[in-house]
């Protein structure tokens, strides 16, 4: 697998990437209940679509990942993930439009029918 770097330098029109600190990491945004949820059960599992979105774009507002990302609610953070904890990465596509008003799209996704494994991820939330 390619490192992240690599991978996102090949992005045109990615938003900035991860903090250098977190190495070859990729973002996987979510809610305050959903970061519990993944901290108490130490993963993070496919939602209703059957994929778990992931992306090389560090947003500096919920609002900014939410429109975005197209997201159906407002993020209160993300988890940075190593990418070698990822199986089966696909990818990327921009983020299309979603309908009724869940944002413009125009972020970097990529995804994984896989669950990935928590057990070592922060959280970390906007703001802070």
């Amino acid at each position: 697998m390619q490192a992240l770097a690599t991978i996102v330098a090949g992005l045109p029109g990615s938003g900035p990437a991860l903090a250098s600190g977190e190495g070859d990491s990729i973002a996987h945004y979510t809610t305050d209940a959903g970061a519990i949820g993944i901290t108490e059960d130490q993963e993070i599992t496919p939602g209703k679509s059957g994929a778990v979105y992931l992306t090389p774009d560090l947003y500096g507002t919920a609002e900014e990942a939410e429109d975005k990302l197209a997201l159906d609610q407002e993020p209160t953070g993300y988890f940075a993930i190593p990418v070698d904890l990822i199986s089966d990465l696909e990818g990327p596509q921009p983020v299309a439009e979603k309908p009724l008003g869940a944002g413009n799209g125009g972020g970097t996704e990529y995804w994984t029918q896989g669950t990935i494994d928590a057990t070592d991820l922060e959280f970390h939330p906007f703001g802070e």
